[in-house]
């Protein structure tokens, strides 16, 4: 990574920080490289990279509410394994 890019990078982080998209910010290097090597067109990084963070929130949220409701962990396990699963076949990135 040149140094320039390493400041991008860095203020992107910094961005993303302050937008409170935690999942964009650990994903980010990894779609944009997957993208730059399959050509993807913008608005489908952008599309993959919300996509991401939508489904990361959601998936704290269920784990926050199992939580709280202080349910047997199996239920919790069961749970949450079915809705992950509905989740992850929704995402049109993969």
């Amino acid at each position: 990574m040149t140094k320039a890019h390493n400041v991008d990078a860095q203020r992107l982080s910094f961005i993303l920080n302050e937008l409170r998209l935690p999942a964009i910010k650990v994903i980010w290097p990894e779609f944009t490289e997957r993208a730059d090597k399959e050509g993807w067109p913008a608005t489908r990084l952008l599309a993959a990279l919300t996509e991401h963070e939508m489904a990361e929130r959601d998936r704290r949220r269920i784990e926050r509410h199992l939580s709280d409701a202080r349910l047997p962990p199996l239920t919790q396990i069961v749970a949450l394994q079915s809705e992950l699963a509905c989740r992850i076949a929704h995402t049109s990135w993969r």
